[in-house]
């Protein structure tokens, strides 16, 4: 799905025009978007799951193109753990 078929589904079931529905859109991933950037641990997106940061450990690493072993800093990571709704339907659709 891409933002245009978010932007039109929204339309659709909110019964707002696409550009009210665009800011709509736009406004709730900015919000994300501002919350991620100002450091929170944890976001809540309720139906869905959660969006957690997780710190990950500095690490040896080797380049594919020259074989050269690099030391990777430790990085903050962005991870999406679904809810269980959502991790039982992915499961059906693989079987």
């Amino acid at each position: 799905m891409k933002k245009i078929d978010l932007v039109q589904e929204v339309a659709k079931e909110s019964e707002l025009s696409l550009s009210s529905a665009r800011l709509a859109v736009d406004a709730v991933f900015g919000v994300i978007g501002r919350h991620i950037e100002a450091g929170d641990e944890k976001i809540v997106l309720p139906g869905l799951g959660l969006l957690v940061r997780r710190r990950v450990s500095p690490r040896r690493a080797r380049n594919p193109r020259t074989g050269e072993i690099v030391e990777m800093a430790a990085r903050d990571r962005l991870v999406f753990r679904p809810r269980s709704v959502i991790e039982g339907i992915l499961k059906q659709r693989s079987q």
